[in-house]
């Protein structure tokens, strides 16, 4: 059996996706791996979740500036014949992955910032740039395989099931309306599960100036919002207001909604995946380049970061979206078509074991040595 570690961390400043999408990946490996996790100390904010997923946890002590030190830590609490160490986290590089190859076969990293020099066998990005293909040719080594584009994007196997939306996407605009006026129409806002600047809080202030007796509002937050106490108050005070923590549904609250109202990062993918219109707002710098490209391809709404978007601006946008079944069922065109239905975890792993299926039938030994003297 294949025996995988993940090093990752979570917490209200680095988020939730970075630990999410590596259960997504875990669960795709469960049936012919053994899977643990990796945090630090100050990044163990889910490790109960991840425990509750069925995997052992290892907490070890933070990142500090010796990577020597940190790739010690880390191979003292792996599983002994460990063969994938898969890395997701954005203050290590080569230095902590090199020392690595000591005691596994293999390194496999997930990145979406290409802004440093990796050392792996395998990278994953799943984000759309117009450079995406060629972002990391000088910061990986030249037999790693790069896994680049939406089509590898982790999204959980509910997403990849078949979307009323995505069957309707050819239906004529006049039908789409006609239908629209049948159901009640619904606003998704999710800012994450940490979302630090609380754009939830300014989001359901913008929404509440709009006639909500037109619309159905689903809130979606985790149990370490930055503000939880606000939030459950502010939606209380409104009846056509949902909250859910911790969700598992967010497939289904998806495919259910007619707009989306939420970050950047992984949730561009279930959106598109969903063929869900969206009006997103970036809560970090690594959010910007993705977003903007993806507005401009007309598959979201960029209104900017979340510093210097007004509630007015978004209280604007929500009711135009709503308003126009037209832009709605272009964005929804364009977004279905990035993320095909048959690629995510699946078409990830498969590339992981040829991976390591070559790694292994090789001469581990002479391999480590290259990378070493590397």
């Amino acid at each position: 059996m294949l025996k995988v570690a993940f090093r990752v961390d979570a917490s209200i400043a680095i988020g939730a996706g970075h630990v999410m999408r590596c259960l997504t990946l875990a669960r795709a490996l469960r049936n012919g791996a053994y899977c643990e996790f990796i945090v630090s100390h100050s990044g163990a904010a889910l490790s109960s979740k991840i425990k509750a997923s069925g995997y052992d946890v290892h907490v070890i002590a933070d990142i500090d500036n010796d990577p020597a030190q940190h790739a010690a830590n880390t191979l003292a609490v792996m599983s002994p014949e460990t063969d994938l160490i898969i890395i997701d986290h954005y203050s290590l590089d080569a230095h902590y992955e090199t020392r690595l190859y000591k005691k596994v076969s293999g390194v496999m990293v997930i990145d979406d910032l290409a802004n440093r020099k990796h050392h792996c066998d395998l990278l994953l990005d799943g984000n759309l740039l117009p450079n995406s293909t060629s972002r990391y040719e000088s910061l990986v080594p030249k037999d790693c395989i790069t896994l680049l584009g939406p089509q590898y994007t982790l999204l959980r196997e509910e997403f990849y099931a078949a979307s009323p939306k995505r069957t309707q996407k050819h239906i004529p605009n006049i039908a789409l309306e006609t239908n629209e006026k049948e159901k009640r129409k619904r606003i998704l806002v999710c800012f994450g599960g940490t979302d630090p600047e609380n754009v939830t809080d300014k989001t359901l202030s913008a929404i509440s100036k709009l006639d909500a007796s037109l619309f159905d509002v689903d809130v979606v937050i985790g149990s370490q919002h930055v503000d939880y106490a606000q939030i459950v108050t502010k939606v209380a005070q409104f009846p056509t207001m949902t909250l859910h923590v911790d969700t598992t549904q967010m497939a289904v609250l998806m495919q259910h909604a007619t707009i989306m109202i939420g970050a950047g990062g992984s949730m561009h993918w279930e959106r598109c995946v969903s063929a869900l219109p969206s009006i997103v707002i970036t809560l970090a710098a690594n959010q910007v380049a993705t977003t903007q490209y993806l507005s401009e391809l007309g598959a979201c709404n960029w209104l900017g970061e979340s510093d210097t978007v007004t509630q007015d601006a978004i209280a604007h946008s929500a009711f135009a979206l709503l308003n126009d079944a037209t832009a709605r069922q272009h964005m929804s065109q364009i977004a279905s078509k990035l993320v095909p239905i048959d690629g995510g975890a699946v078409a990830v792993v498969d590339v992981i074991v040829a991976q390591m299926n070559k790694i292994k039938g090789n001469t581990v030994l002479n391999r480590k040595i290259l990378r070493e003297e590397g």
